[in-house]
Protein backbone atom coordinates (compact mmCIF):
# COMPACT_ATOMS: atom_id res chain seq x y z
CA UNK A 1 0.00 0.00 0.00
CA UNK A 2 2.93 2.53 0.90
CA UNK A 3 3.98 2.45 -2.61
CA UNK A 4 0.98 3.29 -3.87
CA UNK A 5 0.50 5.86 -1.45
CA UNK A 6 4.32 7.59 -2.66
CA UNK A 7 3.06 6.88 -6.42
CA UNK A 8 -0.11 9.03 -5.76
CA UNK A 9 1.78 11.59 -3.19
CA UNK A 10 3.99 12.15 -6.50
CA UNK A 11 1.68 12.38 -9.33
CA UNK A 12 -0.28 15.06 -6.61
CA UNK A 13 2.67 17.36 -5.33
CA UNK A 14 5.73 16.05 -7.46
CA UNK A 15 7.69 19.32 -7.57
CA UNK A 16 6.78 20.35 -4.04
CA UNK A 17 8.01 16.75 -2.68
CA UNK A 18 11.23 16.58 -4.43
CA UNK A 19 12.51 20.70 -3.36
CA UNK A 20 12.47 18.67 0.58
CA UNK A 21 12.40 15.02 -0.23
CA UNK A 22 16.14 14.67 1.13
CA UNK A 23 15.35 16.66 4.34
CA UNK A 24 12.37 14.37 4.87
CA UNK A 25 14.22 11.52 4.67
CA UNK A 26 17.41 13.05 6.88
CA UNK A 27 15.19 13.94 9.76
CA UNK A 28 13.18 10.52 9.49
CA UNK A 29 16.14 8.13 9.44
CA UNK A 30 17.56 10.10 12.03
CA UNK A 31 15.02 10.20 14.45
CA UNK A 32 14.68 6.59 14.14
CA UNK A 33 18.20 5.70 14.37
CA UNK A 34 18.88 7.88 17.53
CA UNK A 35 15.77 6.02 18.87
CA UNK A 36 17.39 2.78 18.20
CA UNK A 37 20.91 3.66 19.43
CA UNK A 38 19.21 5.03 23.27
CA UNK A 39 16.79 2.62 23.28
CA UNK A 40 15.79 1.72 26.95
CA UNK A 41 17.01 -1.40 28.35
CA UNK A 42 13.94 -2.61 30.01
CA UNK A 43 12.03 -1.30 26.63
CA UNK A 44 13.52 -3.77 24.83
CA UNK A 45 11.52 -4.84 21.54
CA UNK A 46 13.11 -8.29 21.31
CA UNK A 47 11.25 -8.94 24.81
CA UNK A 48 8.77 -11.67 24.09
CA UNK A 49 6.22 -9.99 26.68
CA UNK A 50 7.20 -6.63 25.08
CA UNK A 51 7.50 -7.21 21.16
CA UNK A 52 3.48 -6.61 20.61
CA UNK A 53 3.06 -3.46 22.52
CA UNK A 54 1.42 -0.35 19.90
CA UNK A 55 4.62 1.50 20.38
CA UNK A 56 6.80 -0.92 19.00
CA UNK A 57 4.47 -1.89 16.12
CA UNK A 58 3.97 1.76 15.17
CA UNK A 59 7.80 2.60 15.02
CA UNK A 60 8.10 -0.57 13.61
CA UNK A 61 5.56 0.15 10.79
CA UNK A 62 6.61 3.44 10.54
CA UNK A 63 10.51 2.46 9.82
CA UNK A 64 9.42 0.36 7.28
CA UNK A 65 6.69 2.10 5.61
CA UNK A 66 8.90 5.37 4.66
CA UNK A 67 11.42 2.74 2.71
CA UNK A 68 7.60 1.87 1.02
CA UNK A 69 6.64 5.47 0.40
CA UNK A 70 9.93 6.71 -0.93
CA UNK A 71 9.98 3.49 -3.64
CA UNK A 72 6.51 4.74 -4.72
CA UNK A 73 7.71 8.34 -5.13
CA UNK A 74 10.50 6.90 -7.36
CA UNK A 75 8.24 4.98 -9.48
CA UNK A 76 6.26 7.51 -10.28
CA UNK A 77 8.89 9.74 -11.29
CA UNK A 78 10.48 7.20 -13.71
CA UNK A 79 6.96 6.38 -14.47
CA UNK A 80 6.99 2.85 -13.55
CA UNK A 81 4.06 0.33 -13.60
CA UNK A 82 2.69 0.28 -9.66
CA UNK A 83 0.27 -2.13 -9.66
CA UNK A 84 2.31 -5.09 -10.18
CA UNK A 85 5.90 -3.36 -8.67
CA UNK A 86 3.32 -3.41 -5.53
CA UNK A 87 2.23 -7.04 -5.98
CA UNK A 88 6.15 -8.19 -6.19
CA UNK A 89 7.42 -5.70 -3.10
CA UNK A 90 4.89 -7.40 -1.39
CA UNK A 91 5.88 -10.55 -1.90
CA UNK A 92 9.24 -10.57 -1.83
CA UNK A 93 8.73 -8.68 1.76
CA UNK A 94 6.55 -11.19 2.97
CA UNK A 95 9.48 -14.22 2.35
CA UNK A 96 12.22 -12.29 3.31
CA UNK A 97 10.49 -11.27 6.23
CA UNK A 98 9.43 -14.87 7.03
CA UNK A 99 12.93 -16.35 6.74
CA UNK A 100 13.74 -13.37 9.35
CA UNK A 101 11.53 -14.59 11.68
CA UNK A 102 13.04 -18.51 11.33
CA UNK A 103 16.48 -17.34 11.38
CA UNK A 104 16.02 -14.36 14.50
CA UNK A 105 14.39 -18.12 16.58
CA UNK A 106 17.96 -19.35 16.05
CA UNK A 107 20.03 -15.95 17.09
CA UNK A 108 20.99 -15.81 20.70
CA UNK A 109 18.72 -13.17 22.05
CA UNK A 110 21.77 -11.60 23.71
CA UNK A 111 22.93 -10.23 20.30
CA UNK A 112 19.51 -8.05 19.86
CA UNK A 113 20.61 -5.12 22.00
CA UNK A 114 24.06 -4.55 19.81
CA UNK A 115 21.95 -5.31 16.35
CA UNK A 116 19.56 -2.65 17.68
CA UNK A 117 22.18 -0.14 17.92
CA UNK A 118 24.20 -0.90 15.09
CA UNK A 119 21.09 -0.50 12.65
CA UNK A 120 20.21 2.61 14.55
CA UNK A 121 23.73 3.71 13.27
CA UNK A 122 23.22 2.27 9.80
CA UNK A 123 20.34 4.40 9.83
CA UNK A 124 21.91 8.00 10.89
CA UNK A 125 24.88 6.98 8.34
CA UNK A 126 22.23 6.41 5.28
CA UNK A 127 20.36 9.98 6.43
CA UNK A 128 23.63 11.77 6.15
CA UNK A 129 24.99 9.97 2.87
CA UNK A 130 21.30 11.56 1.45
CA UNK A 131 21.89 14.85 2.83
CA UNK A 132 25.55 14.95 1.09
CA UNK A 133 24.22 13.81 -1.78
CA UNK A 134 21.86 16.90 -2.49
CA UNK A 135 24.75 18.84 -1.65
Amino acid sequence: IMPIIGYILFILFGKSLLKFDYLIAFILLNTIGIKMILSNEKENIYNKNNILSIKNLTMLGIATSIDSLAVGISFSAIKTEILISSIIIGIVAFMLSFIGVLLGEKINVKLSKNGEKLGGIVLIIIGFKILIEHF
